[in-house]
């Protein structure tokens, strides 16, 4: 997951919240910052998106922002699953 990519809050809410974490722990293990009071799962409403900031942190962003503009790729849930099981091992 580069800067600006982001997963739609359906896909985070199709995660465990076990998935959502090891995701997360799959971030930290390649270098991002992942701040644990940033970009919670159940911390947002439907219309909202969670990317990674230019910080290395998730954050939830409304749909209103243009993700595209910024450079960032939306992730299909696939994507995410692997990401999920590589944070697993992690």
């Amino acid at each position: 997951m580069n800067k600006y990519d982001y997963i739609t809050y359906e896909d985070v809410e199709a995660l465990s919240d076990e998935e959502f974490t090891a995701f997360r722990n799959y971030l930290k293990f390649i270098g991002n910052r992942v701040d644990d009071e940033l970009g919670t799962k159940h911390a947002a409403f439907h219309d909202c998106v969670l990317h990674m900031n230019a910080f290395g942190n998730l954050t939830w962003l409304r749909n209103t922002v243009s993700l595209e503009e910024m450079g960032g790729t939306k992730l299909s849930l696939e994507e995410v699953k692997r990401m999920v099981a590589l944070g697993m091992h992690s």
